[in-house]
């Protein structure tokens, strides 16, 4: 129909689901009626691997142009304390949830979802 034509459907960037996704898990890493975040750690995972090139690259100028801000530099410090290394609380949730949904998913899978967090994360907060 002629309605259809202007109907417009926005959907958040990928990076900004990202943001939303971090302070999630933050939230939710503790709850344990909530599964301890795993849902939203796998959601972390899943954004980055679902990632354009175009989106990444969007994604890497959205961060610097924000990087002062103070939202985005928390965002930073969540990635450095939850998605430090293979053995972070992040990394251990994404794990979690594939186990329980039988999902498998290869150790460098999760070391580049851990350089590529950094890297769109450089910002640490304490």
């Amino acid at each position: 129909s002629d309605a259809d034509k202007d109907l417009k459907i926005y959907l958040p960037h990928p990076y900004t689901y990202l943001v939303m996704k971090l302070f999630a898990l933050r939230d939710r890493k503790g709850d344990e009626e909530k599964d301890f975040g795993a849902y939203h750690a796998f959601d972390i995972y899943r954004i980055i691997a679902m990632i354009t090139e175009n989106e990444w690259n969007q994604a890497v100028g959205i961060g610097h142009k924000y990087a002062d801000d103070a939202k985005i530099r928390e965002a930073g410090g969540i990635v450095w304390r939850l998605f430090a290394d293979q053995e972070s609380l992040g990394i251990l949730r994404i794990r979690q949830h594939a186990q329980s949904t039988k999902t498998l998913i290869p150790k460098e899978n999760l070391e580049r979802l851990i350089e590529d967090l950094q890297e769109l994360f450089p910002q640490i907060v304490q």
